[in-house]
């Protein structure tokens, strides 16, 4: 089941984006990036032009100018002041501990033809977690959503695909185990989703790492 809380015909480029990002990263209270996606209507942005983004806040808007329209961005924030420097100071003291290893969520990988029911099986063998799909090459194409699977009668999830009731992860969202403090947190910032799947170094599906995890292991909120 698609997350429908931030979509709007408005503004097509910042729906695009996960809510559960989008929304930690808001510092001001307004989304950000649909004001940047709303100004970005007056100008004639090319890539490879130089912008500063001033009163950037946590940095949303900075990643959507740079993901959208291809420019250099200087991301700068005043108001924030100390308390900024702070929270700065201790993401540079904890994000060399942070690792996709350290931070993974268990999950178990199913075949492309798999039922609902086989699924469930699979995970419950595992001990719980997430499932992810994976496609024809064996490459990871889906999440189940979880209450988009509970919602399917138990007298069909023998007949329901799993990808019937799972959500598409970008290629940009599967990521390698190896990746750790500032180039790990740099590689989700370049492509924000709220989950990530991880990768071992043989391709195979080691488990899901969330978004929100990180930023509490830096001290984001």
């Amino acid at each position: 089941m698609a997350d429908v809380r931030l979509l709007s015909d408005r503004f097509p480029r910042a729906s695009r984006y996960h809510p559960d990002w989008v929304i930690a990263s808001v510092g001001g209270g307004a989304n950000s990036l649909w004001l940047t996606e709303w100004l970005c209507e007056a100008l004639d942005l090319r890539p490879g032009m130089r912008v500063l983004d001033l009163g950037c806040g946590h940095g949303a808007s900075s990643v959507f100018l740079r993901r959208e329209f291809g420019v250099q961005v200087w991301a700068v924030d005043l108001w924030q002041g100390a308390t900024q420097a702070i929270r700065i100071a201790k993401w540079r003291r904890l994000a060399p501990a942070v690792s996709a290893r350290g931070l993974l969520r268990p999950a178990v990988a199913v075949s492309s033809d798999a039922t609902l029911a086989a699924a469930d099986s699979a995970a419950s063998g595992a001990g719980g977690g997430d499932v992810v799909v994976l496609d024809i090459y064996g490459r990871p194409a889906a999440i189940i959503d979880q209450q988009a699977a509970a919602s399917v009668p138990r007298q069909r999830v023998e007949l329901v695909p799993a990808s019937a009731v799972a959500n598409p992860v970008p290629a940009e969202a599967v990521i390698g185990l190896d990746l750790v403090g500032e180039r790990l947190i740099e590689t989700l910032e370049s492509a924000p989703h709220a989950r990530y799947v991880v990768l071992d170094d043989a391709g195979r599906v080691a488990g899901i790492l969330a978004w929100e995890d990180v930023a509490a292991a830096v001290g984001v909120r």
